[in-house]
């Protein structure tokens, strides 16, 4: 067993005491959602590119600032403006008045809006042509980061309202006697159930790092990739994935058993599918990590920003999650759509 040095034990107070401040920023959103979790995603998700921008260590022209912008709030706000905007076209067609606007059901599942990429990535190197400071790796990376990070946090909203979506459509599950929609708008879901796939994705990123820590730093003896991440070791990976794995299936199976999935399609019926999402969260979290240090790599940085003293800024905190909701997300889509995603 590894020895524990000074510098390790400060370490271990400081990411707690960040943890600590992150969960507490998250709980309004994660309690209340609405307007209230847009706005904390708006404000992140806005320190994040900027973050992006940054990381070139360049001045970039300000249309590319704006781009970047746009293209990360349209990734990720997609499905709210399709919903909305779609119902009201139709309802013009029909010579109807316009819906009362959606917000969580929203999110049913990915969006994908190839024009929006399409546009993007046009404006994008048509700077880069014109800006002699621009690289076309630099206009690569800036295009290629910002979409991943906007879809990722797409998948963050969606993982917040899906359980909302599903239980909606139920008649299976009940609380008080209440099932289908008007089981979504009680209390008891609305501040309980609604929130509990987020705060699964949530928990296990969390739980993945920590064991990953410690098991690292008692047992690490063998580095995974030094020029990715020269920390991790296999034996805190190995460590990670079991010990987050082995509590993602307590607490789903738990949820389960009681007549409370986290969403429908993962009761005890479908044990399988419970299994399959508890194992590979853990692997979608570290890789996260991994592909966010092998961006910083690529430019020569060690964090993304300053935000968090010590600890980096945004992106620095959250890349393990994002590829959570990432991954799930992708995962529920196919448990309900099959290989048919489109």
């Amino acid at each position: 067993m590894n020895e524990i040095d000074q510098s390790a034990k400060k370490n271990i107070r400081v990411r707690t005491g960040v943890a600590i401040g992150l969960v507490a920023l998250l709980i309004p959103g994660i309690v209340f959602g609405g307007w209230v979790l847009f706005g904390i995603v708006a404000v992140s998700l806005g320190i994040a590119i900027f973050e992006i921008m940054r990381s070139p260590g360049k001045k970039i022209h300000w249309t590319a600032w704006v781009v970047a912008y746009l293209f990360g709030f349209l990734l990720t706000f997609w499905p709210l403006i399709r919903t909305n905007a779609g119902a009201a076209y139709i309802a013009h067609q029909h010579g109807q008045p316009a819906p009362g606007f959606v917000l969580e059901e929203s999110f049913v599942g990915p969006a994908i809006p190839f024009i929006v990429i399409g546009v993007a990535l046009f404006l994008f190197f048509m700077i880069a042509v014109l800006d002699k400071d621009l690289t076309f790796r630099d206009i690569a990376y800036l295009f290629g980061i910002t979409m991943l990070v906007g879809f990722a946090f797409q998948a963050g909203l969606f993982c917040r309202y899906a359980p909302e979506v599903f239980y909606a459509a139920d008649a299976t599950y009940s609380i008080g006697g209440k099932v289908g929609q008007e089981l979504v708008d009680s209390s008891a879901f609305r501040y309980g159930l609604g929130g509990t796939l987020f705060v699964f994705c949530v928990l296990s990123s969390m739980l993945n790092d920590t064991f990953a820590f410690f098991g690292g730093m008692l047992f690490g003896k063998h580095k995974m990739n030094p020029r990715v991440s020269p920390k991790k070791t296999w034996e805190g990976f190995a460590f990670g994935v079991g010990g987050a794995t082995a509590i993602n299936l307590a607490i789903a199976f738990a949820l389960a058993a009681t007549g409370t999935p986290i969403l429908p399609i993962l009761d005890m019926s479908h044990w399988y599918l419970i299994v399959i999402l508890s194992i590979l969260l853990p692997f979608f979290g570290t890789l996260g990590d991994l592909v966010f240090s092998l961006a910083k790599r690529g430019e020569n940085l060690k964090d993304f920003g300053k935000l968090i003293p010590g600890h980096g800024g945004i992106l620095d905190r959250v890349d393990s999650h994002l590829f959570s909701f990432l991954g799930t997300m992708l995962l529920i889509a196919l448990f309900t759509g099959g290989w048919l995603l489109w």
